[in-house]
């Protein structure tokens, strides 16, 4: 089944039992009478009893076995799964009656069949598409593994072809088989390649596995849950995940098999009645739910689908992005345990707690971000905007026209970069009726923490008080307490105190919301705003060479921000020329020492920044694909790329030029794919890795260019 969140392609494993055969019974001895024995002198005479030689038995004969013995066989044991039910993706939303296309295989000559759990759980009806057959058949469910994303059906009939377990080693440089249906087409492919690793990591975004197989059979949506197979067409493992680098995973025999023998037997294995994912970044971190099981723990305790689990036992979910610590909950645990769950619902914003198991979820508060609904008014235009010094960045509506960028003062004390945007600041600042916004950030506020902080700003003399909640945004963490009836207005109020991750500075952001569009306006401060101070550079060596100082920059549409070194202080920011014949396609941005310097050679450090819409190119890969040095570097490696606002791959080059400098470059994309951004660095010494972690960490695009 293909999936919109996710690039990543989901594979399972087949198991296969062996048919017994019968025997045939040689004649029987009470068939033999005694007239038919002669008579011999000396021996008794016929009426005595005789001494019968035995008849030798028959040979059996073979009972005609169903199992597949060559990679030719194995297409009348690989099926094609179609699930139709009712799921709700983090980017499509509702999807109603909606049929989801997968591969199984048959294990057994009564119709079992092995498949991924996310192919099947939460859908209504289940039907398989046999080889040489014109009509589906029924299936229903056995048993699944979220954990292992693994599931075993029962088909109508019969007699069935099967596939049987791989029964040799299974080592690097093995010729292997991927069979199945990719992307939903109903034409059986069968694409070879070899065993790359025999033991990577099974850790990701489906599943949580102890080991998985590395192999280089091209796999893409719809292969979910297909065999690898032998060149005897044994099943070696079953897909479980690729990616556009041309890396496919698969579930090892080893690994697989145990859970199989469960499932089949209708035990569920490390499992509550979820389809679910792990996602982390954009602000949204936890297991998101697309369907659940009907009668199952999850639907007991009333998850529904679209819903986001953000712990589990007290634990937060899918930190590192993968399904790991909500699976070694599971793990830990007996199937009827009770287990503390907090739930995110986003299509009524509100926090839910709950036991799987135990007590159904009940609503303990609203939930942070997300303030206004889907339909509410909103303002007709947003601006980006920083302060004087550059180091506040965020995107206020445009009647918010009135502005003071200055700094942050206490007692007459500059402390930090500070912000503040309303239609009217000398209104916002003497009363409630005017909507607008402050942000200041400080490493010398005297507080020990967040909380601190808030408990410092007192409101009740002209507002009342309602609750503080968590507030996590992606680049930031701490609490928010919402005020309300402030002022003869009866405005309502939001004071968020917040910290990046390392703790190094507090940032407070107060809104005054006056009417239906400001809570609007509250949600595109929240998702948009960024703070960069001196100091906080990332760990990109051992901190023996850093740059001293570090400063906020943008292009000239103001729609890149970005923190580099004071040192880089040649700034271009015209708009991009993608092909250099004056057709511009979006914001540039270069900054170095010199950026001429930085254009013909590879000794001088520096980054270009560009992002547009229109870039020829249907994935980032392809982008990177298209941007080779090969002439001037030395390729090492590609690897994922997520900073938790871009999803994208990263490419290194080492030995570039005379001064053999590295060059990282970066292609990624905001998670709905509108549109593709570019990050090009020369690393000339250790200290430009540190600028390297300063730039990922701050970087930001707004498009369309305001």
């Amino acid at each position: 089944m293909s999936r919109s969140i996710s690039a990543v392609v989901l594979a399972v494993i087949v198991f296969a039992s062996a048919c017994g055969a019968s025997t045939t019974l040689g004649a029987d001895p009470e068939t033999v009478t005694p007239a038919a024995i002669p008579t011999v002198v000396g021996q008794p005479d016929a009426t005595s009893a005789p001494i019968l030689t035995p008849v030798p038995a028959a040979e059996p004969t073979p009972v005609p076995s169903g199992a597949v013995s060559s990679v030719d066989g194995v297409r009348a044991a690989v099926v094609q799964i179609n699930a139709t039910g009712t799921f709700i993706d983090p980017a499509a939303g509702l999807q109603s009656n909606v049929v989801g296309s997968g591969t199984g295989f048959i294990i057994d000559e009564s119709g079992l069949v092995v498949t991924n759990n996310h192919v099947v759980t939460g859908a209504a009806v289940l039907e398989v598409l046999i080889d040489g057959e014109q009509q589906p058949r029924n299936a229903r469910l056995l048993g699944v593994s979220e954990c292992s994303d693994l599931a075993v059906i029962d088909i109508e009939g019969d007699g069935f072809d099967y596939l049987e377990w791989h029964d040799g080693p299974i080592a690097a440089g093995m010729s292997i088989f991927a069979a199945g249906f990719p992307l939903g087409d109903a034409e059986y492919t069968l694409l070879d390649g070899i065993v790359s690793k025999e033991n990577a990591d099974g850790e990701s975004s489906w599943a949580s596995v102890d080991a998985v197989i590395e192999h280089s059979a091209d796999t893409l949506p719809g292969n979910s849950g297909g065999p690898i197979v032998s060149d005897q067409g044994r099943v070696v493992a079953v897909n479980y995940a690729g990616n556009d680098v041309g890396q496919s995973f698969a579930i090892g025999r080893e690994v697989a098999r145990p859970v199989i023998d469960q499932l089949r037997n209708g035990i569920d294995v490390d499992s509550v009645g979820i389809n679910g994912e792990a996602v982390s970044g954009d602000g949204v971190t936890g297991i998101w739910v697309y369907s659940v099981a009907s009668g199952s723990p999850a639907d007991l305790v009333g998850l529904e689908a679209g819903d986001l689990i953000t712990q589990a036992a007290s634990l937060p979910m899918a930190a590192d992005g993968t399904m790991s610590d909500y699976c070694d909950v599971l793990r830990s645990r007996q199937v009827n345990d009770p287990i503390a769950i907090e739930v995110y619902r986003p299509s009524t914003d509100e926090l839910l707690e709950g036991r799987l198991n135990g007590e159904p979820l009940e609503v303990t508060s609203a939930g942070s971000g997300n303030f206004a609904d889907e339909d509410a008014p909103d303002y007709d235009d947003y601006l980006q905007i920083t302060d004087d010094s550059d180091r506040i960045l965020l995107r206020i509506p445009t009647e918010w026209a009135d502005t003071d960028g200055g700094a942050w003062t206490t007692d007459g004390v500059e402390i930090g970069p500070s912000f503040l945007a309303a239609s009217d600041v000398t209104a916002w600042r003497d009363g409630w009726g005017t909507p607008g916004v402050f942000i200041g950030a400080s490493d010398q506020l005297p507080y020990a923490s967040v909380g601190e902080l808030l408990d410092d700003k007192e409101f009740s003399g002209t507002c009342d008080y309602v609750e503080r909640q968590p507030y996590d945004d992606g680049l930031y963490i701490g609490e928010l307490d919402v005020w309300e009836n402030c002022g003869p207005e009866g405005s309502s109020f939001l004071v968020v105190g917040a910290e990046p991750s390392s703790g190094e500075f507090f940032i407070l952001v107060e809104i005054v919301i006056v009417d239906e569009r400001d809570w609007s306006a509250a949600d595109e401060v929240i998702v948009s705003y960024e703070v960069v101070l001196e100091g906080t550079v990332g760990g990109g060596t051992d901190g023996s060479r850093t740059y001293s100082d570090y400063v906020a920059v943008t292009d000239e549409t103001e729609a890149i921000i970005v923190s580099v070194p004071a040192e880089w202080s040649d700034i271009d920011g015209r708009l991009w020329d993608f092909n250099d014949d004056g057709d511009v396609i979006g914001p540039g941005l270069t900054v170095s020492p010199d950026n001429d310097g930085w254009r013909d050679a590879w000794a001088t450090p520096g980054v270009f920044m560009g992002a547009s819409a229109e870039l020829p190119y249907a994935s980032t890969t392809e982008m990177l694909d298209d941007n080779q040095f090969g002439e001037s570097c030395t390729y090492v490696d590609r690897s994922p790329y997520d900073d938790g606002l871009y999803i994208g791959y990263t490419d290194l080059w080492e030995n570039c030029g005379v001064a053999g400098s590295d060059f990282f470059v970066i292609v990624a994309a905001p998670p709905d794919g509108a549109f593709l951004v570019l990050v090009e660095i020369v690393v000339v010494d250790d200290r430009d890795w540190a600028a390297v972690d300063e730039i990922v960490a701050s970087f930001e695009v707004v498009l369309p260019i305001s």
